[in-house]
């Protein structure tokens, strides 16, 4: 329960490191569905409308890590995934 008030209470910026924290855990667990899951996440959350370079930019990094998790290269995956989450942390 605490979680899940946690979560459903978390402003936008805060959803999307949660949302890199469980793809960056799925790809450790190699669990394939949730890191999909999570990275389509990350693909429908892409603000167009503000910063359109930057959404069309990060599409392109998301459909690569989509293509690690395809070919179950979790490890590249979530490097990947670590390495954009700690960029937005900074960001943030």
């Amino acid at each position: 329960p605490y979680l899940k008030n946690q979560i459903l209470s978390a402003p936008g910026n805060d959803l999307v490191t949660y949302t890199y924290d469980a793809a960056i855990i799925s790809c450790h667990r190699c669990d394939r569905i949730r890191a999909l899951e999570a990275v389509d996440t990350l693909i429908k959350g892409l603000r167009t409308d503000e910063h359109p370079e930057i959404a069309l930019l990060l599409y392109g990094v998301y459909r690569q890590i989509l293509e690690h998790i395809y070919r179950a290269e979790y490890n590249i995956a979530g490097e990947w995934l670590q390495n954009l989450r700690d960029i937005w942390k900074e960001i943030i």
